[in-house]
């Protein structure tokens, strides 16, 4: 609002003199007295209805510093969850989340009483323990399925549905055992799996496939070689660190002229059977009706075996006479 202006009323007519400020009000003279202040500036500021008297009352500062106290109900659009039970209005029902007069939902011991129907289907988290259990009504769903961590020996045996548990495995009756049942991965009613593992070996014949060194199969071969020259290779050289140990062994003279023989291992030279001091000698018949010649038997222990890994075992003779070498003999370690 704009400072007023108003006209000046001369004091003394007459003779002239100072004037004061006045308004006419029903046809009268009223003299206009005005209040005004000042801030320190030197400006003299009149009060107006825009331009209030400014006014400090220390008791009204000491109310506005506090909380000042709303009467009523007060109701705002979300209720904070961590604040304490509120009183709901008329008609207002309890939500199914929250806990009445309890903020924390930590623990639900003691709030799920039943659930008589339907599926009870565990998202997440694990199991640790399953106590009570006083009947398991259904057979486990076909399929390759765990049972996890859960001990079934402690499971009465009258509680595993149709298929009753006997007290161990080998009491489980005949008829539970079924076409599909297995045990790691033997198979009820089948034979063994082929493959390298074995149970042993049950026989009514001898064997001439293989034999046993210790626990190790190890299959049978035959060598048989024909020669006139020393140092001839009459068996080849293993591979896999492995010697060659003979079970049998024939040695036939194919010439009228006598020689001596013995065997070494093909690279080191290393004598094996007989020596260069004392070879075996290989007779022969002048007439010529007998077979000379030496035989080793079968020895599923065998003969002798070379001194030295992955080495032929050759023949060494005494004189460029033929000879005939054959029998039988396997790989060890």
């Amino acid at each position: 609002m704009a400072q007023p202006t108003f006209s000046g009323l001369e004091l003394n007519a007459g003779s002239g003199g100072g004037a004061i400020l006045h308004d006419v009000v029903d046809s009268k003279v009223a003299q206009v007295v005005l209040q005004a202040f000042s801030t320190g500036d030197g400006t003299l500021n009149v009060v107006m209805s825009d331009a209030p008297l400014p006014v400090t009352d220390a008791a009204v500062l000491a109310k506005l510093g506090t909380s000042i106290a709303v009467t009523g109900t007060f109701w705002q659009a979300t209720q904070p969850i961590s604040a304490a039970a509120l009183p709901l209005p008329a008609g207002a029902s309890t939500s199914a989340k929250q806990d009445t007069g309890n903020a924390s939902l930590a623990s639900i011991d003691g709030k799920v009483t039943a659930c008589n129907t339907g599926a009870v289907v565990i998202s997440s988290g694990v199991l640790t323990t399953v106590s009570a259990v006083t009947a398991i009504t259904n057979a486990l769903p076909a399929g390759d399925n765990n049972i996890g961590n859960v001990d079934i020996v402690t499971l009465p045996a009258a509680n595993l549905g149709q298929q009753a548990m006997a007290a161990s495995l080998s009491v489980v009756p005949a008829s539970n055992v079924t076409d599909e049942t297995y045990i790691g991965d033997i198979k009820f009613g089948e034979a063994l799996p082929a493959g390298t593992a074995e149970m042993g070996f049950v026989g009514a014949a001898a064997q001439s496939g293989y034999v046993y060194d210790g626990a190790t199969k190890c299959t049978v071969k035959r060598f048989h070689a024909v020669t006139n020259t020393s140092g001839t290779a009459v068996i080849p050289a293993p591979t896999g660190t492995k010697k060659i140990r003979v079970l049998s062994m024939v040695i036939i003279g194919l010439s009228a002229t006598p020689t001596n023989v013995y065997f070494e291992s093909g690279t080191t030279g290393t004598d094996c059977f007989g020596t260069a001091d004392g070879p075996i000698p290989v007779s022969v018949d002048a007439d010529g009706n007998q077979i000379p010649g030496v035989q080793l038997g079968w020895n599923p222990g065998g003969w002798f075996e070379v001194a030295d890994a992955d080495e032929a075992m050759d023949i060494v003779l005494s004189a460029a006479q033929y000879v005939l070498v054959c029998g039988n003999y396997i790989e060890v370690a």
